[in-house]
């Protein structure tokens, strides 16, 4: 009777590692949480750097001093274009687009009035 009981009582933690098990495959591939109301300054490094280029980019098409002002402000930088212009370093430095380049040091000498 006593290697019954023994014997009977595995399925309860086999039953749990495989709850947890399917349940970190669920939560983890097939519906990760997504936050959608994260904010620009809430962004990584990488990010930062990322939605810089873009706004940047979208001045040098579209030349909206105004808006490009508002969007960098977003990223609660208080001085945002020596910040462009490091970027603009790094990026030459690692053989970036010139197209890229070119847009960040153009909306940094904007905003230093140069």
């Amino acid at each position: 009777m006593d290697e019954n009981l023994k014997t009977t009582n595995w399925y309860l933690l086999t039953g749990l590692i495989l709850g947890l098990l399917i349940g970190l495959v669920l939560s983890t591939l097939i519906f990760p949480a997504v936050n959608r109301y994260a904010t620009p300054a809430q962004l990584d490094a990488v990010g930062k750097d990322i939605y810089r280029e873009e706004i940047a980019l979208a001045y040098a098409s579209t030349g909206s001093l105004n808006r490009a002002i508002d969007r960098l402000m977003r990223l609660e930088q208080a001085q945002p274009a020596p910040i462009l212009i490091d970027q603009a370093q790094r990026l030459q430095a690692q053989g970036g687009l010139e197209q890229v380049i070119e847009a960040l040091v153009a909306l940094a000498e904007r905003l230093t009035g140069d």
